[in-house]
This record gives C-alpha cells, structure tokens and sequence, in this order.
C-alpha cells in the first residue's frame, strides 16, 4: 500500500440507533478522499462492550489495522492508549483530527444517558491530540466550541473547528475538503482550508440553530486569562444564555458586555470564520460558550480540566465547597 501524504485521525463514537447514519458518513468520507489523503478512523461503539477498531481509509480502499475488546467505558482510555502507542510505533504521521461523536464540552458521549461521560477531553487529548502535535482539531458533535474544551488543547494546536451549542446531524466528513488535508500547512493556509470546511458544511444543512465556528487558537490562552481576572464582571443572563432548555450554556461574547477588551478577543478568535458562515450561525452565539456554574452532571470529568482548575475553581458559581457538595451528593 502506498505511503499516504496527509493523514487524518478520526475518533468516530456511534450508538445502534445511528448505524445508518455511520454507514452514510464513512461512505461519504471516503468517496471525497484525494489520492494521497488516508483517515485512520477509530470506531467505538454501537454498544459500550464493543470492540474498538482502527481502520486505515483512502479513496479507493479500507483495510482494518487493529481491533480491541471494548468491554466498559473504564476500558475506553487504555483503548486509546494501546492506539495511540501503535501509531507512533507505525510512525504515522498525524496531520489532523476529528472527534465524530455526541459532545459535552468536558466530556463526550450521550449527555442524558450516561453518568460517566465515553471518554473526557482531557484524556482525548491526551491520547489523541498530544502524542501527534496536529495543527488542526475538527469536533463534528455538539458543545465542543466551549471554553472547558478549547482551553485543554496544546499550544501546538492553531485552528480549531466547533461548534459552541447545538450540532445537526450533517457531519464535516461529508464535505469534499475534507478530503484535500494537505501535509505541513501554515497558518494562513489552514485559517483558509477549514473555512472551506465550515462554509462546505453550512451548505448541507439548513437548521437554523446550527453554530459551526472556525477558531483561531493563539487567542484562548488569552481569552482565559481575561476571564480568570475579570469573573465577577461577566454577565450570565438571558441575554447570554444559548438555549432555553440549558441555563447554564452562555455565549461568552454576550456575557462579557462590560468587558469590551474581552469582546474585543473574542471577535478576532473567530474573525477567519467568514461573513456568510457567522450569518448561518444561530443568533444566540457569537463566539465560543461557557458554562455559568458547575454543571449538574460529569462532575469528576469538569473538574479534572485545566479551565476548572486554573481558571474557574472558586469564583462564584464554581466555589470548592460547592463542589464536593454535589460530589458527594453522588452528581458525578
């Protein structure tokens, strides 16, 4: 088999009811491939005690390179261990990668349905981001375009597509730039190859609630340390709040109305996201999000991340106390 010039790593987390929808994407996903483009694609699921399988893609074949015993959810990080060992051992190079999957922010996996989030972005990027040091990360699943998530990226990540709310069921996979990765893109050409992405995307589907952004990560660090100084004057209201059924999801540009500076930030974090991609978005979002207070819900999983830990621990809504409270409440 040829040696492939720009690799794709996929984390693909599908539920039985979804099969269909899996099967439609990965065909999709193939079909657009160039010659030359390979997806690695990790694929658990469709029940919890499946097994794990890596599959190489390119346009014209699919060859399975290694399959695991998936017994749990606990067994899910030693899955990604085994991988992401096998890889660097293979010498892949890991050019980009995408997590295909229902999302949470801090955590992904079925919200309503599990008490543990599949797998906490922390260890995703642990596994998955770090070891490869790619400049681009793709979250085609809802809630990614969050704070808590975009702040445990490495350094080394510059672009970042998400989506700050809600997620269509239309993937970034189904789009034919995704299958023109390019190997050792700069800045500027990366900017330029995922705006192509997410103005792709936005053609195939028309909800309205749809809130896919391109994000310039050399501005989160700085985002992070605004917010971190300047909680108390962020504004969590009706307002900022995105959706009527989540109190607790805020769009960060709305909450910050008395912070200009911060506005300011944010506007050039997703300036590359074109006019015409912002006009698409939901009217609730302008930027990334941000919970308001501890969530109800995966609480071990929030409080392992770097932005509980170094930006919001103990700020109003986010008090220690308060947290061991509902930890020991048993709202993990």
């Amino acid at each position: 088999m040829a040696k492939s010039e720009a690799n794709w790593l996929v984390y693909m987390h599908i539920y039985r009811k979804e099969e269909g929808h899996e099967r439609k994407t990965v065909k999709k996903m193939q079909s657009n491939l160039q010659p030359g483009v390979a997806v690695y694609l990790l694929h658990f699921g469709p029940n919890t005690n499946s097994d794990a399988i890596l599959t190489k893609y390119t346009n014209n074949d699919a060859r399975e390179v290694l399959r695991f015993p998936n017994k749990s959810i606990p067994d899910v990080v030693k899955t990604l261990e085994k991988v992401s060992k096998h890889l660097i051992a293979s010498k892949v190079k890991v050019d980009a990668v995408c997590f295909a999957c229902h999302g949470a922010s801090y955590g992904m996996g079925k919200w309503k349905t599990y008490r543990y989030p599949f797998l906490q972005i922390n260890d995703a990027v642990r596994y998955l981001v770090d070891p490869f040091g790619p400049s681009l990360v793709c979250f085609d699943s809802c809630f990614q375009g969050n704070m808590s998530c975009l702040y445990e990226l490495p350094q080394n990540t510059k672009v970042v597509l998400a989506s700050p709310a809600f997620h269509p069921f239309v993937s970034l996979l189904w789009t034919r730039a995704f299958g023109r990765l390019k190997r050792q893109m700069g800045k500027s050409e990366l900017l330029r190859y995922g705006h192509s992405i997410t103005c792709e995307w936005n053609d195939l589907t028309k909800a309205t609630w749809k809130c896919m952004l391109l994000f310039d990560m050399k501005y989160i660090p700085i985002i992070a340390k605004v917010v971190k100084e300047n909680f108390d004057l962020l504004l969590f209201d009706r307002i900022s709040q995105i959706d009527k059924e989540d109190a607790n999801l805020h769009d960060l540009f709305a909450a910050a109305r008395n912070l200009p500076d911060l506005q300011m930030m944010i506007i050039k974090s997703i300036a590359s996201t074109c006019e015409r991609c912002l006009t698409s978005c939901t009217k609730r979002v302008r930027g990334m999000s941000t919970e308001a207070h501890l969530p109800r819900k995966w609480l071990t999983a929030y409080s392992s991340t770097k932005w509980y830990k170094e930006i919001v621990k103990d700020q109003r809504g986010f008090r220690a106390e308060k947290l061991q409270e509902m930890l020991n409440d048993g709202k993990v």
